[in-house]
């Protein structure tokens, strides 16, 4: 950052060339993880959905259970899809972002 000041560029040629480019990777991986996390959520819809149609796919997934065990796995099966096509999709991305980020497991 220091050099491109030094070497007279703007702020926004700063962010556009750099900041932008080493975020990018670490920002999609973040929503990726987001976004797999708050796929399975059922306590919290539980307590603040009241009502049916505003409860997510994981709620009727877990009624289904307890109603027809038989069509559950089945329903399951299409409730992973978005998740895995998601993961899929997004597998460099979350790679590279937790790569630069340092993070180690």
């Amino acid at each position: 950052l220091e050099a491109a000041r030094l070497d007279g560029a703007s702020e926004y040629r700063i962010y556009r060339s750099i900041v932008k480019p080493n975020l990018s990777s670490a920002i999609a991986a973040a929503l990726i993880l987001i976004f797999i996390d708050n796929w399975n959520i059922v306590d919290q819809a539980v307590i603040f959905l009241r009502e049916p149609y505003q409860q997510p796919l994981s709620v009727y997934l877990c009624q289904i259970l307890e109603e027809q065990p038989d069509i559950f796995y089945a329903a399951s099966v299409f409730y992973a899809v978005p998740v895995l096509l998601i993961f899929l999709m997004g597998q460099n991305y979350l790679i590279q972002g937790i790569s630069m980020s340092g993070v180690k497991a």
